[in-house]
């Protein structure tokens, strides 16, 4: 995975995640240290839940 995937799909999942939290409340939260968490368990995952924290995540199959 190049540098411009790999920041491409951070910003993106940054974004997705500011978009769910509740707007009528105070929040404090880090979507980095989410999706570093999200990395993580992919790491020891297998099929079908390894796919779908790649997807999660913005990655492709093919960019790994």
């Amino acid at each position: 995975m190049d540098v411009k995937t790999l920041s491409s799909s951070i910003f993106n999942f940054s974004a997705k995640f500011c978009n769910e939290l509740d707007k009528s409340k105070s929040v404090v939260s880090s979507p980095l240290s989410a999706e570093f968490l999200l990395a993580l368990l992919t790491l020891g995952s297998e099929d079908p839940a390894h796919s779908e924290l790649l997807t999660s995540l913005g990655i492709s199959a093919d960019d790994q």
